[in-house]
């Protein structure tokens, strides 16, 4: 069972997972710098990653018919 929340956060503020930490650090219009401080093995994926991954699995072909 996965647990959602939503949470605001003000500039400074940390927001604490198990023994992961965010903070908010910065805060610039539609941009937020978050420092996330994890243990080691815990995976941690940037949008930019995700985006570059996406665009690296061969695309779908969808036939209609």
């Amino acid at each position: 069972m996965k647990t959602k929340l939503a949470v605001d956060l003000k500039v400074g503020e940390t927001l604490t997972i198990g023994s992961t930490t965010i903070r908010l650090e910065k805060k610039s219009g539609q941009i937020a710098r978050l420092v996330v401080c994890a243990e080691k093995q815990t995976a941690i994926t940037t949008p930019n990653v995700a985006r570059m991954s996406a665009l690296q699995e061969p695309l779908e072909h969808n036939t209609h018919g």
